[in-house]
């Protein structure tokens, strides 16, 4: 059965196959090439993923509930609330899951079942865990998980014939995250040094950016705040209108020096209609994102500082790497740098591919990829002790060897955190565990040996030895952010998923 390729983007989506030869893009029911990754639920309870959603009629209708960029939220300790009830991410995320799996099986006219998923290369590992589960629940089992900085670096130097060999920096900037590999090309090997990124940065925020200062223009201009100001109820409606108005005036500003902004009939005052209408400077929209730009540039300049790259070529890819003050920012600083601009669907061409090689289409192409965070354990005083170091080649085994601290141990606590800060509390607490009962000792006979395996997809599993008596020990997952929270999506999961496969 034919695998494919997903890049999950936060504004909208990408599905791609290989097709024998080379991998290619899945076109939607509309005949795009990108998909909308936005869920509308309407007052009924019904559900309107993908394209339906971005051109549902009640769109703009204050009681419907327009929920985007969910790759924000999933893997956190967060739920959507609507109309009184909760929505997990996961479920949120498994109805796009459904959508492009529906679209795929469509095009290529058979049952799809696999999938590559690339995802941002900053996801930790309860966010890659989350990702697999809303995958699963819309029937996909995914063979690999990609970063998707790497998935466009794949791609682009299989379609350009491997033609370069030595360092590479792939700059990702999607709608809602970003994503840097450091990549050493030579001889069909593709190895990652390292990623670095940030799974709260994106394109979206240049959008936000321009939507205040709408909002400050209308309080000033007009005295009246068009998205708090629910008079009419119509903040929701505003506030999409808006939005979508920024998101034009920000694409405009790859090629233009001002932008229109235009939002008639924004207001109605007792039967008079009001309009926002002015022309927006690219000068003011590179000062108030400069704080943004400036986020974008530090985390480069830590991708380059890390690997120690004298001199290197950048790809940039993704929609957010066509804003002019981001580009310009960082080549003025790195003008020794040369770079290419590739397109925006090069990361499913690339889990299209590692879908490919991994069911054997594609063959002489290696990809190693690292480790997206630090894993390690608490040890007294609050320190951070990493057995897994961030950028590690995948996948890894590390071990190591605890013992009993008193007479008579019966259990043995172990707290895994995720992060890179010397204290633990301050780094991602993934899961407790308890190991026991141990054999009777005196403290300091006992050793127990605990495995830390992280696989190809970047998600870990833990098991003990004891090494002393060779004794059988029982590991208790204690506490974890999905402790009493995976029942109750999977309970509600099945009977989502058909009311919105029957709308």
């Amino acid at each position: 059965m034919l695998p494919i390729g997903i890049d999950l983007g936060t504004t909208s989506s990408v599905i791609a196959y290989f097709d024998g030869k080379k991998p290619v893009v899945i076109p939607n029911m509309f005949h795009r090439t990108r998909t909308p990754s936005k869920v509308i639920i309407s007052p009924e309870g019904k559900f309107y993923v993908g394209e339906k959603a971005e051109s549902y009629v009640g769109k703009y209708e204050a009681d419907n509930f327009t929920v985007g960029s969910i790759k924000r939220l999933i893997g956190r300790k967060s739920q959507i609330i609507y109309g009184g009830k909760k929505h997990y991410p996961q479920v949120i995320l498994a109805m796009i899951f459904a959508d492009l799996k529906r679209q795929a099986e469509k095009f290529l006219k058979q049952k799809i079942d696999t999938a590559v998923v690339c995802i941002p290369c900053n996801y930790g590992v309860l966010q890659r865990q989350a990702t697999l589960e809303a995958a699963e629940m819309a029937g996909l089992k995914v063979i690999r998980i990609l970063n998707e900085a790497t998935a466009a670096a794949l791609a682009y130097n299989f379609l350009s014939g491997f033609e370069f060999q030595g360092e590479e920096l792939i700059f990702d900037l999607g709608g809602g995250t970003l994503d840097i590999s450091v990549i050493d090309y030579g001889e069909g090997v593709l190895a990652v040094k390292g990623v670095e990124g940030n799974d709260m940065l994106g394109g979206d925020d240049f959008d936000e950016k321009i939507i205040e200062y709408i909002v400050e223009y209308a309080k000033k201009t007009h005295n009246f705040d068009p998205i708090e100001d629910q008079m009419f109820g119509w903040g929701n409606v505003a506030r999409l209108r808006i939005a979508e108005t920024a998101e034009k005036a920000k694409k405009d500003f790859s090629q233009a020096t001002s932008a229109k902004i235009y939002l008639p009939y924004i207001r109605n005052i007792l039967g008079k209609f009001e309009h926002i209408d002015f022309e927006f400077d690219y000068n003011i929209f590179e000062r108030i994102c400069a704080p943004l730009t400036n986020d974008i540039l530090k985390t480069f300049e830590t991708a380059v500082k890390e690997f120690l790259l004298a001199k290197a070529r950048i790809v940039f890819t993704g929609g957010g790497s066509k804003i002019k003050c981001v580009k310009d920012a960082i080549l003025n600083k790195y003008h020794n740098f040369t770079y290419i601009t590739r397109e925006k669907e090069l990361v499913a061409l690339g889990a299209a591919l590692q879908a490919a090689i991994m069911s054997g289409q594609c063959n002489n192409i290696l990809l190693l990829d690292v480790t997206a965070r630090s894993i390690g354990i608490a040890l007294k005083d609050n320190k951070y002790k990493k057995i897994i170091p961030k950028n590690t080649t995948l996948p890894t085994q590390k071990s190591d060897i605890f013992t009993t601290t008193v007479d008579d141990q019966r259990n043995l606590s172990v707290m895994i955190y995720e992060g890179e800060n010397e204290k633990a509390n301050k780094n991602n607490l993934l899961v407790e565990y308890e190991f026991g009962p141990l054999p009777q000792a005196k403290a300091g006979e006992l050793n127990v040996k605990i495995i830390f395996d992280m696989d190809a997809n970047n998600i870990l599993h833990i098991s003990v030895k004891e090494q002393t008596r060779r004794q059988t020990i029982s590991m208790t997952r204690k506490g974890s952010p999905y402790s009493n929270m995976d029942s109750m999506i999977k309970n509600s999961v099945q009977a989502i998923l058909e009311r919105y496969v029957n709308n």
